[in-house]
């Protein structure tokens, strides 16, 4: 199985990456916590509440769900994350411009389907 983003809206994986690079779940539980939160998939919250940490080994989410100012060195994922950040951009497999959460005042404890789809109808309607 190749690699793909754990984010439910997201088709970015290593065939169709779109320019994106895949980064690993933090080893926070804090952090790790809330990126599971992010990637509203009830199959992965179950996963992780069941096993813990362990499920996130080999999973991972996409650049496209981050910031500029996320990345230790702006703009460049390969350089990795700065410390604690949390996926705050949805919305990067669809045919608008990504939609920042963070920005618009959303509570990102738990992003689900139905509040995905609001703030789509949202955008759209800009």
């Amino acid at each position: 199985m190749g690699r793909k983003c754990e984010v439910s809206t997201c088709a970015n994986n290593e065939v169709k990456r779109n320019g994106a690079s895949f980064i690993k779940f933090p080893r926070n539980p804090t952090v790790a916590i809330r990126w599971v939160q992010f990637c509203d998939s009830e199959e992965l919250l179950a996963d992780y509440e069941e096993h813990g940490d362990e499920v996130l080994a080999n999973r991972k989410i996409c650049s496209a769900h981050f910031a500029d100012e996320d990345f230790r060195i702006r703009g460049r994922p390969d350089r990795g994350l700065r410390f604690g950040v949390v996926p705050r951009i949805v919305g990067t497999s669809w045919s608008g411009p990504p939609l920042v959460v963070q920005d618009q005042g959303y509570d990102l404890t738990f992003l689900n389907s139905k509040l995905w789809k609001t703030l789509m109808q949202r955008q759209t309607q800009v």
